[in-house]
């Protein structure tokens, strides 16, 4: 193996560890999130979304991009009887455990969206 080919493969292994080191990143990032505030108090369909949302900038649905772009008054109209219960727990966890990037308005949202699938293709 030539000096070039060498260079490339070492290239290339570097270029691999730092997309293997980013993906650790986001997992690390997930579950600070989910530790600290506990996903366990929001209802199971929900956090599910909400793990697809954060990881791979899966489209959360109505009633939680509604809830993720801070419009409560659009969350409560989309939501079912469960969704609505839990209501001060979406507010509480927004708060104290989704990156700030994620939430807080709908280009936020969309951004968040766009970026994951950016860096997951």
């Amino acid at each position: 193996m030539n000096r070039f080919e060498k260079a490339t493969e070492r290239a290339e292994a570097a270029s691999e560890w730092r997309r293997d080191e980013n993906m650790l990143r986001q997992a690390e990032e997930i579950r600070k999130a989910e530790s600290r505030f506990e996903l366990q108090r929001l209802p199971e369909a929900a956090r599910g979304a909400l793990r697809r949302y954060l990881e791979d900038g899966g489209p959360p649905g109505g009633f939680l991009t509604a809830i993720l772009a801070n419009d409560f008054v659009t969350a409560v109209g989309h939501a079912d009887e469960e969704n609505r219960a839990a209501i001060v727990e979406f507010a509480t966890w927004l708060y104290w455990g989704c990156p700030s990037p994620a939430w807080g308005s709908y280009e936020q949202v969309n951004a968040w969206i766009a970026k994951r699938r950016e860096e997951r293709d």
